[in-house]
Parts: structure tokens; C-alpha cells; sequence
């Protein structure tokens, strides 16, 4: 489906990519909880290194502020859904000692964002070939290689900024 600038938003489309968001939230299966923050990802890359989120992201950025029902529409449904189930797996995590103390919501916002830009850039290859490196089938991986990194029990607590980083 071609969105060109300008278009009306398609409240379907939106509905249906939500829907689908809704049962990779929905459907995961118990176990370890670094393990299932894999497969959520997996999941959610699924859906969003598609034509169709290429398409909804473009209508969002071109019409969604003049549809603020259909941007918080997909604000709830979509990107506060994923949060909030990458929030659930983490503070799991947590509890479980799987993973260190983090503020659950910041690590969760961290790594939607990852994958929402790596979609973009991998969803535009012809702009954006170069930032991936051809390797789009790759994107989830290595994020959360870096992130899980971050989050294992034995890290270092990075909260403070030493003179290098200020």
C-alpha cells in the first residue's frame, strides 16, 4: 500500500497492525525472562520491519497532527503496548534476579526506540543502507546483545557520569 503526503490515515490499517501487536503481547510463552525479552523483540521486529509499519509510520508523520484521535489511537495501541509488555518482561526479570535493578521503564523505552529507528532505517534502505550496514535480519540481535549486556546482575552501574562522559 502507497501513502503519499497528505493522505487521510487509514483508522483500518492502524487497527489491524494493533490488533496483531496486541497478540505478540498476549501470546508469549513463560520461561527465563532474557528469553522472552528475545522473542517479544523478535516479535515486534516482525511487525515493524514491514511494508505496512513503513506505511503507517509515514501517515503518522505526515497527517498525525492533524488526527490527534488516530495519533493517540496508535500511541495507546501500538508503541504504549509494546512498552508496556517490554516493562512486564523486564521488572520480571528483575524480581527473578535475572537481570540488575533498572529503572524497567527507561531500559523498555531504550530498547523500543532501537527497534522503532532500526525499523525506519531498515524500512528505507535507499537512505538508509549505509547506518545498517545490509543487515537489517540482524537489527534485533545485536540490540539486544547491547542491551542485555546492560542489564545482566554482574554490570557495572553506569547511572553516574564520570568526566569522560559529562
Amino acid at each position: 500500500m502507497q501513502v503519499e503526503r497528505g493522505a487521510e490515515p487509514d483508522a483500518d490499517m492502524v487497527a489491524d497492525f494493533a490488533a496483531q501487536v496486541a497478540r505478540a503481547c498476549s501470546t508469549l510463552p513463560p520461561g527465563p525472562q532474557a528469553e522472552r525479552l528475545r522473542n517479544f523483540c523478535g516479535r515486534i521486529w516482525e511487525l515493524l520491519h514491514t511494508p505496512t509499519y513503513a506505511a503507517l509510520e509515514r501517515q503518522w508523520l505526515t497527517a498525525g497532527s492533524q488526527h490527534g484521535d488516530l495519533t493517540r489511537f496508535y500511541a495507546e495501541k501500538v508503541y504504549a503496548a509494546i512498552h508496556a509488555m517490554l516493562v512486564e518482561i523486564i521488572e520480571q526479570g528483575i524480581v527473578a534476579g535475572e537481570l540488575r535493578a533498572v529503572d524497567a521503564r527507561a531500559a523498555a523505552r531504550v530498547i523500543l526506540s532501537a527497534l522503532v529507528t532500526q525499523a525506519f532505517w531498515c524500512n528505507h534502505p535507499d537512505a538508509f543502507g549505509p547506518a545498517v550496514a545490509g543487515n537489517c535480519h540482524r537489527a534485533v540481535a545485536d540490540t539486544l546483545s547491547l542491551v542485555l549486556g546492560g542489564l545482566q546482575p554482574s554490570a557495572p552501574d553506569s547511572n553516574t557520569l564520570t568526566a569522560d562522559h559529562a
